[in-house]
């Protein structure tokens, strides 16, 4: 790796901890976020600060409208809690395995806490780099 890369891996780094840092000062839930997306991983390279203390992370999986085993649909972001904890909740198997049924998953135990999961652990490894360069740019717009 040459010089430049290591600048900008570590300028990204800085970055993150300082965004982490405000959002803890704040006491603002930071969640990973996506509308409609097929491929997870573009879930999981977006991140926003929830703007009400009432707002927790939130996960809908849909299954695909083609009807393709297996493939979903993803929406993450922040939602009012007491509206998350309405819709119907993806610990019910037999109703989220239904097609077309929309299904959440809440949670404001700690920030991004809507994608880290065993399930996608690999695809957030790949999406690390992506990750990093889109939360440096939610820092630079935010301050600059």
């Amino acid at each position: 790796m040459d010089g430049g890369c290591r600048i900008r891996e570590l300028t990204a780094y800085v970055c993150l901890l300082s965004m982490a840092a405000r959002a803890a000062q704040t006491q603002q839930l930071s969640c990973y976020s996506c509308s409609s997306s097929k491929d997870l991983s573009i879930c999981l390279s977006t991140v926003i600060l929830c703007r009400s203390a009432s707002h927790c992370c939130f996960k809908a999986e849909t299954p695909d409208p083609r009807g393709i085993p297996g493939a979903k649909v993803y929406s993450m972001g922040c939602m009012d809690a007491r509206q998350c904890r309405q819709q119907p909740q993806s610990s019910a198997k037999d109703l989220c395995s239904r097609r077309g049924q929309t299904c959440y998953s809440c949670c404001s135990d700690r920030g991004l806490c809507n994608g880290a999961t065993w399930q996608n652990a690999t695809a957030l490894l790949m999406t690390l780099p992506s990750l990093t360069l889109a939360l440096l740019r939610v820092y630079v717009n935010e301050y600059y």
